[in-house]
């Protein structure tokens, strides 16, 4: 459960459709993410921590951000290990952008990540 501490990621998983939200993160994690959002033109924004850019502050991209942050965390804050949106070669598929892709220590061979919002309790 998020704490009304975070009311911006608590806004953003609020809509009726978000089954687990943020439940796999905690409290730090969720604070930390709480403090890389600004509202603007009452949207609300969220920086990348590999890009450096604001984006849209939707759900799916509340969650990258904390995967990112926690991955950030795993690999005493290396950004070089980890880009985010990169073009990957997948199935019969010729391509697709991967949400987040996590090199090993070699630099080399990457791990993917993909994130969803989260499930819809209609289904």
């Amino acid at each position: 459960m998020i704490k009304n501490s975070h009311p911006k990621v608590t806004q953003t998983f609020s809509a009726s459709g978000m089954k687990h939200g943020s439940s796999l993160f905690t409290d730090k994690d969720i604070g930390a993410i709480e403090n890389k959002i600004i509202e603007r033109d009452g949207k609300f924004y969220i920086k990348c921590q590999i890009k450096d850019r604001y984006k849209v502050a939707k759900p799916e991209e509340i969650i990258r951000q904390f995967w990112i942050y926690r991955s950030l965390k795993e690999f005493n804050g290396q950004e070089e290990s980890i880009t985010v949106e990169r073009k990957v070669h997948s199935g019969s598929r010729n391509f697709g952008l991967a949400d987040i892709i996590v090199l090993y220590e070699d630099l080399q061979r990457p791990h993917n990540l993909e994130v969803k919002r989260g499930e819809n309790d209609d289904k």
